[in-house]
């Protein structure tokens, strides 16, 4: 026994110097990590304007090897690094003192500042500064709604942004990933004029032309700022100037001042219209195409509206979507024969394409499917009118302001305010249920409908003075909400995620329109 107790105290003697022995040359590696690395301060931040500011660094020691590379990296986010950050200089090597001109900054918004020196050891980063941009207030923005999967954006007429609903990769913009049933600012941007929300991201142009992003960059493979979930906004390198958006299934398309078009993303069946089938993860100029004033990303094509009136089209093309029947792919912009005069334009998920011309008719081509979205049907046959057309056709929509392609459906906006629709919904998923339901709550039973579709344009009885539709990301969303004139913001459809901005949460279908809590006057 005494043996076993001897060896009981040894094994725990030799263990206790081992952790010792083990912690000593951890402390020394990391000491020694340290002394090789470059040490680095940040400069003073001075001249600071709207757009930009300069800063620098001292490099004091260079460590174990020559100095590579140094500069200074910011981002709207605390502790910037080179590999996580809105912006970046690069400034030469080798020790000493030098200067760094932080630019394409946005108004308003507070940066977080450090120096870094790289040797063949690693980086080093030099103390955090942080400063914030002059302001430069907006007046009269246009209130928007965007929809995104289970989550909704608003745009006040401040040029503040507003989100709710679903925040499971950053998409809300507040730092976190909790959901959040009411709407709430994002903090962080600049004025901004333009919005749009995809799967698990949201974009905003500033007024300034910066393009801002949110949420999961791995779902759009978005441009070079790196897969992975940014829970602040952040700017999007390598565009400026731009005054349009709108965000597709996989990828974004994007005008500029000068009317050019841009486009980054997944380069699948042509969509990007740059020439390939490839990926972009930066935007690129798309050529071919000039004066571009409105674009839409659907599934898989593209439509882009020019200043005089002319349709381009772009993208798959298995069943007509570009409207012609040449079939298979383009990878280039080409114009959409036989219509003229348009004023708004809408790519589906699916198979088809809308336009509204200026006399308020409401033109398709594609594939009219079997919940008849053209409107073709009757009631006593609700399939009239179903198959391909391979070039535009006018449809029963009239007297339209505004319209919305919603995968199988079309939302239409009157310009007396009222909301119509058509097309193939489902009792789960589907946007129309909630938009045309009877008192039994039963769609099925609403004159002109049988249990798949809604055959021929119905006005909805939950809307009335709408000013606006909720712009829809590519994939269509299971909610749809609407701006009254009065600036109120009512919807309906999936509220599992409180993306109707009531406050509630529900696993419940919403049939009747709710209000959400928030304001939009114009």
């Amino acid at each position: 026994m005494k043996n076993i107790k001897n060896l009981k105290i040894y094994t725990i003697i030799l263990t206790g110097i081992i952790l010792i022995i083990t912690s000593s040359c951890e402390k020394e590696e990391d000491f020694i990590d340290n002394e090789n690395l470059p040490v680095v301060s940040t400069k003073e931040i001075t001249e600071i304007t709207a757009n930009s500011a300069v800063s620098g660094g001292t490099i004091t020691e260079q460590g174990g090897s020559e100095i590579s590379e140094r500069g200074i990296v910011w981002s709207t986010s605390s502790e910037p690094t080179i590999d996580n950050k809105s912006g970046i200089t690069s400034d030469g090597n080798g020790t000493g003192s030098y200067t760094s001109n932080l630019t394409s900054l946005s108004s308003g918004v507070e940066y977080f500042v450090r120096a870094y020196a790289t040797n063949s050891y690693g980086t080093s980063y030099g103390n955090e500064l942080s400063f914030t941009t002059t302001s430069v207030s907006v007046e009269d923005v246009e209130p928007k709604l965007a929809t995104g999967q289970n989550f909704s954006l608003a745009l006040k007429k401040d040029g503040t942004v507003w989100a709710w609903g679903r925040n499971d990769r950053g998409q809300l913009g507040d730092g976190t990933k909790n959901n959040n049933p009411t709407p709430a600012q994002v903090m962080g941007l600049p004025p901004i004029v333009d919005i749009a929300a995809t799967s698990r991201a949201s974009y905003a142009v500033g007024y300034d032309g910066s393009l801002w992003i949110w949420g999961s960059t791995y779902d759009l493979n978005a441009t070079d700022l790196g897969n992975y979930d940014a829970l602040n906004p952040v700017v999007v390198p390598g565009i400026s100037e731009i005054t349009v958006i709108s965000a597709g299934k996989l990828h974004v398309l994007a005008i500029d001042e000068n009317k050019n078009l841009y486009a980054w993303g997944s380069g699948e069946n042509g969509k990007l219209g740059h020439g390939g089938t490839d990926n972009r993860f930066s935007p690129v100029h798309i050529t071919g195409i000039s004066n571009v004033i409105e674009v839409s990303a659907g599934g898989e094509h593209s439509l882009a509206l020019t200043n005089d009136g002319t349709v381009w089209a772009w993208g798959r093309n298995s069943s007509a979507e570009l409207g012609n029947a040449d079939g298979g792919i383009s990878s280039i912009p080409i114009q959409v024969a036989g219509i003229s005069n348009v004023i708004d334009i809408a790519a589906t998920n699916s198979t088809f394409s809308m336009a509204l011309k200026n006399d308020g008719t409401v033109w398709a081509w594609g594939q009219n499917q079997n919940g008849n979205p053209f409107g073709f049907g009757t009631q006593q046959n609700p399939g009239e009118g179903v198959g391909t057309y391979y070039s535009p056709v006018q449809t029963p929509f009239s007297d339209v302001k505004s319209i919305k392609v919603y995968d199988s459906s079309t939302i239409a906006l009157k310009n007396d305010g009222t909301i119509w629709c058509a097309g193939f919904y489902s009792t789960s998923i589907g946007i129309l249920p909630a938009l045309v339901p009877n008192e039994h709550e039963n769609i099925s039973n609403i004159p002109h409908t049988n249990s798949k579709r809604l055959p021929i344009p119905t006005m909805s009885p939950h809307y009335s003075n709408v000013k606006d539709i909720g712009k829809p990301w590519g994939q269509g969303p299971g909610h749809i909400q609407f701006i009254y004139e009065n600036g109120n913001v009512w919807g309906s459809g999936n509220n599992n995620y409180g993306q109707l901005g009531d406050g509630n949460t529900s696993l419940e279908y919403v049939r009747q329109a709710v209000k959400a809590n928030i304001e939009l006057p114009q």
